[in-house]
């Protein structure tokens, strides 16, 4: 296709249907005179106008007026218009835009702008698409084109048409918001279940939210505390105006959760809670502990009481065994002098040195008693030969066993242990003597095994035996599943246990 002898000439616009196929022809010949780093001037605007007009994009070039002067093949047929129909004519004016006052007011303010410099964009509805029948929605923008002293001469404008893509972002936005709202139902159904009182704040300490069991505590419908700043709502808890409150939840810095317990004058109840913190707030659960700080102040005092209780007979005991041991040693002292040459006072002697050594070990385990009570006896630890102790419980039950007709084994340990010698003697005597008293025939053995790290050591005996539901009884104070065969107060087992 041969050129146009002067290309520079001015003439109608060209408003034939292939006209753009023209430019196509023309850059062919172009093209072929051209060579790699050559082209001429003619070559370098048709490429242009070749490319413009087949872009799939809304493309148009205005003056700094706002006047049309060019627009590709794409915006052309989206509105259904031709080239003679807007050249030269204000691009507000043009089919595109007679969807509304608004939109063509829009664009003016848009043109006013970027006649300025200003790069501008944004969404808007026009008339696009089938042949100028639809409307579509465009992402459209304006871009300034300035000469060599920086004026602007021209305005490029793009419109990429994102109908479908708005759509599809609405209905992403809009399956948001319901799952959105779906989720938030669910919440707060479990938080009107829970028992704890609950309230949501935001940055400013507004309610935002708040759940049932908060409704029963403050005695008010949530409707009424949506909006309230939390110190109107709250003001004893958190003791100030609303600085304080948002002095208070600034506290927790960087932490995102702080536990509190205080005492509300509005609740009149001790409250203990836990504060989480967001970037959309502060979420705040508590519960009334009133019944159990109660319970707790109801403990202490009778810990008190048993305390000040153990220390009283403590002193008690001690005091006895003070007062009594004094005449029981001079009874004792008497008792052991020379007998006289009348016969029959010497049972009677014989029965109250008897009685006497009964009155003395009796008095020994109140003594005993009173200091494990008060804390006196601490555990002196080293460690020792488990045949030292066992020799000393054989030399002190022997007697009795052989005089009882019993059998009285120990093993030969060679174990060594790490214990308090005495503490430990003191429990081996006390086990050894109540299976001697309780046993009328067979024997009382001891067994030593060691398990690990621990020397086991088991008093057995043959005796008549300790009933299942009176094991725990038998380790209390004076207590004596048989107290006909027992000459003691039935203290022994309650030392074994709070010795051990």
């Amino acid at each position: 296709m041969p050129l146009p002898e002067d290309i520079r000439a001015v003439k109608s616009v060209d408003d034939t249907a292939d006209y753009h196929l023209d430019d196509i022809e023309w850059l062919k010949h172009e093209l072929g005179n051209a060579s790699p780093g050559h082209e001429s001037d003619l070559m370098r605007l048709l490429v242009s106008r070749v490319t413009l007009n087949n872009m799939f994009q809304f493309c148009v070039l205005l003056d700094a007026q706002g006047a049309m002067w060019d627009m590709n093949h794409a915006a052309l047929r989206g509105a259904g218009i031709t080239r003679t129909d807007i050249h030269g004519k204000p691009f507000w004016e043009a089919r595109w835009w007679q969807t509304s006052v608004e939109t063509r007011e829009q664009l003016k303010a848009a043109i006013g702008r970027a006649a300025h410099g200003e790069f501008v964009r944004y969404d808007v509805e026009i008339i696009g698409r089938a042949s100028g029948n639809e409307i579509i929605t465009i992402d459209f923008d304006i871009v300034p084109v300035k000469d060599r002293d920086g004026n602007v001469g021209f305005l490029i404008c793009e419109g990429r048409d994102v109908t479908e893509q708005r759509r599809l972002e609405r209905e992403v936005l809009r399956e948001r918001e319901e799952l959105a709202q779906e989720l938030r139902g669910r919440i707060e159904e479990i938080l009107d279940r829970v028992s704890d009182a609950f309230y949501a704040v935001d940055p400013e300490l507004r309610i935002v939210y708040v759940n049932r069991r908060l409704e029963e505590l403050i005695q008010q419908p949530r409707q009424r505390l949506i909006g309230q700043r939390i110190g109107d709502v709250f003001p004893d808890v958190w003791d100030g105006d609303g600085e304080s409150h948002r002095r208070r939840f600034a506290a927790m810095g960087d932490t995102l959760a702080a536990r509190f317990e205080s005492f509300s004058e509005g609740l009149g109840a001790w409250i203990e809670g836990s504060i989480y913190r967001s970037d959309t707030g502060y979420s705040v659960y508590f519960q009334d502990i009133s019944g159990r700080r109660h319970i707790e102040e109801e403990l202490r005092r009778a810990a008190a009481q048993a305390e000040a209780a153990a220390l009283a007979r403590s002193r008690l005991l001690a005091a006895a065994s003070q007062d009594l041991r004094p005449p029981l040693n001079e009874i004792i002292h008497e008792m052991l002098q020379p007998a006289t040459a009348d016969a029959e006072h010497s049972p009677r002697l014989v029965r109250a040195q008897r009685a006497a050594g009964r009155l003395t070990s009796a008095l020994d385990k109140l003594t005993e008693l009173g200091q494990l009570d008060s804390g006196q006896h601490e555990p002196q630890r080293r460690t020792f030969p488990i045949r030292d102790l066992l020799e000393q419980i054989r030399n002190t039950w022997a007697p009795q066993a052989r005089e009882k007709g019993l059998g009285f084994e120990l093993p030969g340990s060679q174990e060594l242990v790490h214990s308090d010698p005495e503490m430990l003697g003191t429990m081996l005597q006390h086990l050894v003597g109540n299976a001697i008293g309780n046993t009328d025939r067979g024997r009382v053995w001891i067994e030593c095994c060691r398990r690990d790290e621990v020397l086991m050591i088991k008093v057995h005996d043959t005796g008549i035996g300790i009933p299942e539901d009176k094991l725990d009884a038998i380790f209390e104070e004076f207590q004596q599943l048989h107290p006909s065969r027992s000459e003691g107060m039935g203290l022994g087992l309650s030392i074994v246990r709070r010795t051990a």
